[in-house]
């Protein structure tokens, strides 16, 4: 898996960057770093996420396009992620202060 998924325009901006060549993920809320990791490929479409914050799956679906429930908010939910492009993406950022994203 290679690329970057995005949430929709209108809801509130999580960005997921893959990376193929080493099975990482980062995980980006309102352009600002809040995780990242490895992922493993289960089956055809399962992934396994794998972090110091989350273990998590999640099943892409034949638009590319995946649920994932995010826990890092303040108020967990599913939020649906669209694909955006091959392209891997990075912010140059140091890590946010959890307290700031539910402001």
């Amino acid at each position: 898996m290679r690329g970057n998924f995005a949430t929709e325009p209108e809801e509130y901006n999580v960005l997921f960057s893959f990376e193929s060549e080493d099975h990482s993920f980062i995980q980006y809320h309102e352009s600002t770093l809040v995780d990242e990791g490895t992922y493993v490929k289960i089956n055809d479409n399962a992934y396994l996420l794998k972090s110091d914050l989350q273990d998590t799956y999640f099943v892409l679906q034949e638009d590319n396009s995946f649920y994932y429930y995010d826990t890092i908010l303040s108020e967990p939910r599913f939020i649906k992620m669209i694909y955006g492009s091959s392209a891997t993406v990075y912010f140059d950022q140091t890590y946010y202060d959890k307290d700031s994203l539910n402001d």
